[in-house]
């Protein structure tokens, strides 16, 4: 029985702990770091790697032996996973650790991890991020999704072209940092999905390659290539930080997977301090003819309504764009864009909590779409603290349908100091279900209340749940019908806690989850 509030969908109950989330509850699975310092959760993906039928898990944990880093993949089974430690991975057991090449120390292998199918063999590839390889060039690596029960990769062998292939500069690009995000998506329709990588150089530039996917896998592929418009493109942007986050998703409803670009240095904001700025995110469409160019193409310069659309932060937010994420929240079959104001501020200046933003997905977007309108309720809404006393940092967006409506729910996550010191902190997960009816605004205050949604606490007390994108949704690991899915809770570096996932399973009666 769902149960309304001013048509408002009701939790059944407003807070969950990550106490109560395990396999022996059977409300999800806990994950836990081979190590302290690992860092392990990071980044989180889920796909069918070896092509079973269930649902894999990529774990990120770039922490890993002082910083090389490490991906740990566990196998799903029939009706979920067990808990899981980490350390039983990286000896094989129920799945295999990546590990990062052994000619660079400190690569950070696993600040970002997705899976797709990139040669249309009908397995998902698992796509990693490292982005210190190489003394800070970066790198990304796809390795092929196969049906085999792999133990170990090294990416040694992969950069050798043995079971996949490593996309960089080959010639060398100081310090841009490759693979800080990494997504799939086919852009135009040809059954092969596209790799969209992101770099960061020093000057807070930013870059996106897209490589096209294709059955004939390559060796390697060389960065300096798709730039030029061999193989893929590129875009860039001056000092935006473009591309620190990526999404994919269709949002003009034609068919075609559409890129979604964080940008959150973009834009300068309504504060008289110049080191905050609004942010921003780009959306590309996808089309069936890509842009075939010679040189990187300027995003902020392509914005038209036809190819490119922008969304421009609010005047009173920050750094919107730090986290994009899609998601159909209202069943019209257009995916939506979902982002996060980092924190916000008031017309004195006062730093006070973020917001989050749904801006619904349509084929007549506008060239520039504005969320100082979406906060107004035009063409979307804002979702905001009411109560200005206390800072509450808004991290990452996601999203899942997890009570099976057919409307996707959103995942926001957040975190707030407890002292002056900003050395303790509390995080929690806002699940806000999604519904045809979009409202004009909303508020945390009652999602926490249990209307509209629910909020997933921390129990720990040095992990940070969610910390920056380390959430995703939209799979069904326990086989039940209905999506569920995962948050990174990973240990900052100086902490001794080791470092947590969580995966919390979708369900129709959230008032029994707990």
């Amino acid at each position: 029985l769902d149960v309304y509030v001013n048509d408002v969908k009701v939790a059944g109950l407003d807070t969950v702990t990550t106490d109560e989330i395990s396999a022996e509850a059977g409300t999800g699975a806990e994950i836990t770091g081979a190590a302290e310092g690992d860092y392990a959760g990071l980044a989180v993906a889920a796909g069918d790697f070896n092509g079973d039928g269930h649902t894999d898990l990529a774990i990120g944990a770039p922490g890993t032996g002082d910083n090389d880093g490490a991906v740990y993949v566990i196998y799903g089974e029939e009706g979920g996973i067990p808990d899981v430690d980490l350390s039983d991975i990286a000896d094989g057991e129920g799945g295999f650790m990546v590990s990062p090449e052994t000619s660079s120390d400190d690569a950070f292998l696993g600040e970002s991890v997705t899976f797709g199918d990139v040669n249309g063999d009908g397995l998902d590839d698992l796509v990693v991020g490292a982005t210190n390889q190489d003394d800070g060039e970066g790198a990304a690596y796809v390795i092929l999704g196969t049906d085999e029960t792999l133990e170990e990769v090294s990416l040694d062998e992969v950069a050798e072209g043995n079971g996949g292939y490593k996309i960089s500069f080959e010639n060398g690009n100081d310090e841009t940092y490759v693979g800080v995000s990494v997504a799939t998506l086919d852009m135009n329709g040809d059954g092969y999905d596209e790799v969209a990588v992101s770099n960061w150089p020093d000057d807070d530039d930013g870059e996106v390659f897209v490589v096209l996917g294709s059955d004939e896998v390559p060796d390697s592929v060389d960065l300096a290539d798709i730039a030029e418009g061999d193989g893929g493109f590129a875009y860039t942007s001056e000092g935006e930080a473009l591309g620190d986050s990526i999404a994919t998703g269709d949002i003009n409803g034609d068919g075609l997977e559409d890129l979604v670009i964080g940008a959150e240095y973009a834009n300068e904001n309504d504060t008289t301090d110049d080191a905050y700025v609004s942010g921003a995110a780009y959306i590309v469409y996808g089309a069936e003819d890509l842009p075939d160019v010679s040189a990187p193409i300027n995003i902020a310069e392509s914005v038209d309504g036809e190819s490119v659309v922008e969304i421009n932060g609010a005047t009173d937010g920050r750094e919107t764009g730090f986290s994009v994420a899609t998601g159909d929240v209202n069943g019209d079959g257009h995916d939506d864009v979902l982002l996060q104001s980092l924190t916000g501020y008031t017309v004195d200046d006062v730093e006070v909590s973020g917001s989050a933003y749904v801006v619904l997905g349509s084929d007549n977007l506008a060239a520039t779409v504005e969320l100082d309108d979406v906060s107004d309720g035009v063409g979307g809404y804002e979702i905001s603290f009411e109560d200005t006393s206390s800072v509450v940092y808004m991290e990452t967006v996601a999203s899942s349908d997890l009570n099976g409506d057919g409307y996707d729910d959103l995942l926001i996550t957040g975190f707030s100091f407890t002292d002056d010191t900003y050395e303790s902190w509390e995080s929690s997960v806002y699940v806000v279900f999604g519904q045809e009816e979009t409202p004009a605004s909303m508020t945390f205050e009652t999602i926490e209340a249990g209307v509209g949604g629910f909020v997933i606490e921390d129990s720990g007390s040095e992990t940070i749940l969610g910390s920056e994108g380390a959430v995703q949704g939209g799979f069904d690991l326990n086989d039940d019908g209905l999506e569920d899915f995962i948050a990174g809770a990973p240990v900052p570096s100086g902490y001794t806690d080791t470092s947590e996932t969580y995966v919390v399973y979708g369900s129709t009666d959230w008032e029994d989850f707990a």
